[in-house]
């Protein structure tokens, strides 16, 4: 067997999850032998995105080590870390990180998060960064930020968060990646229910009062009543309109005025200078 060839069959060389091995890098450099006619079907179902009737590990056998031969298949895409990472398939040792690695995981660094709980249980964030740090659990459907990628120097990366009470904490990359869109998410999980404000509660006909007395074309009022908003609008008419934001950053720009970006449920984010709307945005994965 060629050496950038894989064979899935029945001894442990190594473990992979089937998203990885989709990857069109690796689904045409696959060899299935060795195995059993159900296992072979049930291989055959998970390589093509069909739940197979039973979950069945898939095992890489080959001289080369399994993590070397994927790696060898993946070379020149870029994507062999990120894969092997977000998809929960074994990576390298914390000390064999590359400065490329290292800067695709800063990539993360100013986005937001939400943690929700799995089978009862909540993503742990340590009070420095260290194994040996104490740890603390968010609450549930908090949000976060990650502020900065620490540990770079000696190949033991951290992400260092921020909730949205202040609190600040860290967490092992490995973990980030290993609960990421099962315990951390990208989009507020409970978007829906915060937007449902009794349409009656004296608030809101605060609010509605509000927008009804403005100078705004009829047009520009029925949208504000259905929470739309508007580059050029006021940093505090879009609170009138829109409510608080869950949380606020300064962005620096060099040689450009600094923005400040409000973020709202559903991944919304708007971005302001000098107290003006100057665009819409929509948070990404």
């Amino acid at each position: 067997m060629d050496a950038d060839r894989l064979m899935i069959g029945n001894s442990k060389c190594g473990e992979f999850p089937v998203a990885v091995l989709r990857h069109p890098a690796l689904r045409e450099n696959i060899l299935i032998a060795n195995v059993k006619p159900l296992a072979q079907k049930r291989i055959l179902y998970n390589l093509e995105g069909v739940n197979a009737p039973r979950a069945s590990p898939i095992f890489i056998e080959g001289s080369m080590r399994c993590e070397e031969r994927v790696a060898t298949i993946m070379s020149g895409t870029g994507l062999l870390y990120l894969l092997l990472c977000l998809l929960g398939a074994p990576v390298l040792a914390s000390h064999h990180y590359t400065e490329k690695q290292l800067d695709a995981l800063a990539t993360r660094v100013g986005k937001g998060f939400w943690v929700v709980p799995v089978d009862g249980k909540l993503p742990l964030f340590h009070i420095a960064p260290s194994s040996n740090a104490g740890t603390f659990q968010p609450a549930a459907n908090q949000a976060f930020e990650i502020v900065e990628l620490v540990g770079r120097k000696i190949k033991n990366p951290y992400y260092k968060v921020r909730l949205d009470t202040g609190k600040e904490g860290y967490i092992r990359v490995e973990d980030f990646h290993e609960q990421f869109n099962s315990a951390i998410l990208t989009i507020d999980p409970i978007a829906d229910e915060r937007t449902k404000l009794p349409e009656q509660s004296e608030g809101e006909q605060q609010r509605l009062e509000w927008i009804r007395a403005q100078p705004w074309s009829n047009a520009f009022k029925e949208a504000a009543i259905k929470r739309q908003v508007a580059p050029g609008m006021k940093s505090g008419d879009v609170k009138m309109v829109l409510g608080n934001p869950l949380r606020t950053r300064k962005v620096p720009k060099r040689q450009q005025i600094a923005e400040e970006h409000w973020f709202y449920p559903a991944g919304k984010i708007l971005v302001f200078q000098n107290g003006i709307l100057i665009r819409v945005e929509s948070q990404q994965k």
